[in-house]
């Protein structure tokens, strides 16, 4: 094992059964709370690679894995709670993430898949915005009139 920055490698001989806990963690708790079954129940740990960690000291340790067919990330933490990389500093920020969110930007195949199940109309891009799938995002206020000002928004 090494470590470069906030990240850790492991070697090949440093790679065991326990590295792998987080990721059977994140796909059990997943299923368990029902996010797009006909999905989940094709995740395997087994189709996934260890890329590195992540120290965040206080907060959680986060480990990534990368999908071998769709080479896309999840990072999740000791317990399966998926996180998402925004940008932010110099090598971005860890934000919790929704279970739904950390299955869905696995595999873009899992879209087309829904849309061929459900139908071409149904609205599958709120995904992007945090919500839950089949609720449409709240739509933002208009700006308000007259001068324009700096608004921090929260």
């Amino acid at each position: 094992m090494r470590r470069e920055g906030r990240y850790v490698l492991w070697d090949e001989e440093d790679v065991d059964d326990r590295l792998w806990l987080p990721l059977i963690r994140f796909i059990a708790r997943a299923k368990d709370n029902g996010v797009a079954p006909w999905a989940v129940f094709e995740l395997d740990y087994r189709d996934f690679m260890l890329m590195n960690g992540v120290e965040r000291r206080p907060r959680p340790f986060l480990y990534v894995y990368k999908h071998v067919d769709s080479r896309r990330h999840v990072c999740v933490d000791e317990e399966g709670t998926p996180y998402r990389l925004v940008g932010g500093g110099t090598d971005g920020r860890y934000l919790v993430s929704l279970f739904t969110r950390g299955v869905w930007q696995l595999d873009p195949i899992f879209i087309r898949e829904a849309r061929r199940q459900f139908g071409e109309g149904q609205e599958l891009e709120c995904l992007d915005d945090d919500t839950r799938w089949g609720e449409q995002p709240t739509p933002a206020a208009p700006p308000p009139a007259g001068p324009r000002h700096l608004q921090i928004v929260r």
